[in-house]
This record gives structure tokens, C-alpha cells and sequence, in this order.
């Protein structure tokens, strides 16, 4: 039997004599590496495009910094990636990482850069201050608005009530026989919120909210085989009140 090789190594390899592990990691990346910039120059040569940036830690706990662009289809392309170790993260560094980022886009791949997005910390606030400026630069800044909603969020939030939420996801996402009875009333995929994730919260509360009547449907049928405060959680209309406002309020800001 043939191995298979994937399309975008196939003119690089021998399928009857596989590359060893140095070549692959060595000469093979390069050459792919090498064609993927070309066409993602093509695709932005003359382009003007919004520039994203934003920050973490890899798995070796080393700091972070990648710019990338997106186009008004929505499509991505990650512009440069720094190692921000042994800096500190405040509005003068990464001012000076974006401002190289924007010429990085200019004269590498001959996109141009009218917008410039980031999350909603303190550093970036500056930054985008500093950026706007500077009578070199001709880009608007703003904040993420997911992350702003995130925040805000997290300022109308009563306690207890995300938990109840991913209570009742986590029980008919990890029980067969309730996630059986939940499928077969009718409900969807239920959302679990993650926190790095700013619009799952809202996500999340809206399936239940969609959900909700397959959800009550279960607990009438099976009320004495489900845990107890699930079927508190699911019937509770205080809750089932303060989530559909929740969600009526955040949908009236984004907007």
C-alpha cells in the first residue's frame, strides 16, 4: 500500500522513500514556509487591512507578541511573531513592536494598515494612544469589542449564575443516558464557557435560553432518574428571567 503524503509535501518527497526527521524539520519546512509567504503576499500585495495584536506565554513560559491582519473577508494572515522575553510589557515596547509590525506589513508584503485592534488592558489602552499619536503612522485604534462586552459581563454578572449554566452543560454533555433524553426532545449543542474565550459566556446563556424547553421536557420525563439541583437549575424562572435580559442587554450594546 501507498503511504499517503500530504498535497503540500508531495513535490517535495519521494512517496516510495519518506523524509528522514532532519530533512523534514529542516529543508522541507523551509520550502513550504517559504511558498505559503509568497502566497500570502499575493493575497495582500495592495491590500489595506486591520492589524490585530495581542500577547501570552508559550508552553515554555516565554512572553509573546503576534501581529496579524485580516481582510474585509474575514480572512487571517499572521504578519510577525516577537519574543518579548526579558521586557517589560508596557505602552512604550509595544508601541515600538507595533509600529515595526505596520512597516513589516508595508514594505514585506505590500499591505497597508488603516486599523489597529487590541484587547482592553491597560498597555494596550496607552499604546493605542501613543499610535494615534504619531503623525507617521495614519491607522484608527480601537478595543476589541468582544473583550468589552466581556468585561462588561463580567461588571452584570450575579454570583452563582455561570456556574449554574456550565452545571447544567457539563451533566447532559457528560452523562450517556441525560445527553441521549436531551437529544431526543430535541436540543442542540449546549456551549461551555471558556474565559479566554470572550463571547462564550453570552454564547453559552443563549443555548440555554434556545435549549431551555427541550432541557424542562427532560426533567418533567425523567425527574426522578436526574440529580436533583440540575433539575432546580433548569426549572428555576428567576433564572431563566435574568439570562433572557442578560442576553437582551448585551445584544442592545453590540449593536
Amino acid at each position: 500500500m501507498r503511504p499517503f503524503v500530504n498535497p503540500s509535501y508531495a513535490k517535495h518527497v519521494d512517496p516510495q522513500c519518506l523524509p528522514t526527521r532532519k530533512s523534514l524539520g529542516n529543508d522541507i519546512l523551509d520550502s513550504v514556509y517559504e511558498s505559503e509567504k509568497t502566497k500570502c503576499r499575493e493575497l495582500l500585495s495592495g491590500k489595506t487591512v486591520s492589524m490585530c495584536l495581542d500577547g501570552w506565554s508559550n508552553v515554555h513560559n516565554e512572553g509573546l507578541v503576534c501581529s496579524s491582519v485580516v481582510l474585509p473577508s474575514d480572512a487571517t494572515f499572521l504578519v510577525d511573531t516577537v519574543d518579548t522575553s526579558g521586557h517589560s510589557r508596557n505602552a512604550e515596547y509595544l508601541s515600538e513592536v507595533a509600529v515595526n509590525a505596520i512597516d513589516k506589513c508595508k514594505n514585506e508584503i505590500g499591505a497597508t494598515v488603516k486599523s489597529f485592534v487590541t484587547d482592553n488592558a491597560a498597555n494596550v489602552r496607552k499604546m493605542r494612544h501613543n499610535l494615534e499619536s504619531d503623525e507617521s503612522i495614519d491607522v484608527v485604534t480601537y478595543g476589541c469589542s468582544a473583550h468589552q462586552l466581556n468585561l462588561l459581563s463580567g461588571d452584570l454578572e450575579v454570583s452563582g449564575v455561570k456556574d449554574k449554566i456550565v452545571s447544567v452543560v457539563k451533566y447532559f454533555r457528560n452523562r450517556q443516558l441525560p445527553a441521549a433524553w436531551y437529544k431526543q426532545c430535541g436540543g442542540t449543542k449546549l456551549v461551555h464557557p471558556q474565559e479566554v474565550r470572550w463571547n462564550t459566556v453570552c454564547d453559552s446563556i443563549e443555548s440555554f435560553l434556545r435549549n431551555r424547553g427541550a432541557l424542562v421536557q427532560v426533567t418533567q420525563d425523567h425527574k426522578d432518574e436526574l440529580d436533583s439541583d440540575i433539575v432546580d437549575v433548569v426549572n428555576d424562572n428567576d433564572l431563566f428571567i435574568f439570562n433572557s435580559l442578560f442576553c437582551y442587554f448585551t445584544f442592545v450594546v453590540a449593536k
